[in-house]
């Protein structure tokens, strides 16, 4: 494992796109992330559309961030300062390897 990284994880609805991307761009605006368009059934559906409801699918994004450990409370200090939502919710894990093909 290399203790050196991890992962952040952070999922929210649609619209707090643009919030979450806003903060980490002034709190960490060179932290390279991942973001994916995605769907999930989560602990709320009142503010879902009614296509959401018959699906049973709320849509979401999904924000991966790989950074050391040190780098990574700061981040989610500064986001909950800036982001008041249970609808954002987040975990840490390590990263067992990472590199590229260069």
């Amino acid at each position: 494992m290399n203790s050196d990284l991890q992962q952040l994880t952070l999922v929210f609805p649609d619209e707090l796109e643009g919030a979450v991307l806003d903060a980490l761009g002034t709190i960490a605006p060179e932290q390279p992330y991942t973001l994916l368009h995605a769907t999930g059934h989560g602990r709320d559906f009142a503010a879902a559309s009614s296509r959401e409801r018959v699906r049973g699918q709320v849509g979401r994004r999904v924000l991966w961030v790989v950074a050391a450990p040190a780098s990574i409370e700061p981040l989610l200090a500064a986001l909950r300062e800036r982001i008041h939502s249970r609808d954002l919710v987040w975990w840490r894990a390590p990263v067992a390897a990472f590199g590229d093909f260069s």
